[in-house]
């Protein structure tokens, strides 16, 4: 299997790549957090509830790390952080939490690591087939 991407053609008008095509990936499926636990069962000696029982008490103890402020390190998948989008105000005492954070979002970096020419590989991202869809 590989990544499948098609080619759109850029309609912003206002772009320098104005009627130049460019590459998309077309997503093909989904997969839930119940599948990938059950494919893990499969793989491993424990239980599907007991990979349940572990992933969701990874998630509370991510949550609660994440909202005291701290960034949460998963080796070999990548690090999670809080990050929040605020409205601009021209005066510092102007600025009020409740009206101007629009909202908190979780950001994620996938673990990565760099190559021989000094770029940096995504992990996830690595020998992966990329085809034109058809």
């Amino acid at each position: 299997m590989a990544v499948r991407v098609k080619l759109l053609q850029n309609n912003v008008k206002s772009s320098p790549n104005y009627g130049k095509y460019y590459a998309k990936a077309i997503p093909q499926g989904e997969v839930t957090l119940e599948q990938l636990m059950k494919e893990a069962q499969e793989h491993s000696s424990a239980t599907e509830a007991q990979v349940k029982k572990v992933v969701l008490e990874l998630k509370n103890l991510m949550k609660f790390h994440l909202a005291e402020g701290r960034t949460v390190d998963i080796e070999d998948i990548g690090r999670f952080h809080l990050a929040v989008e605020s409205e601009c105000v021209d005066n510092p005492k102007q600025f009020n939490i409740r009206h101007h954070i629009r909202r908190v979002v979780c950001k994620f970096l996938p673990s990565s690591h760099r190559r021989h020419d000094k770029t940096l590989q995504y992990d996830f991202c690595e020998n992966i087939k990329v085809e034109r869809q058809k």
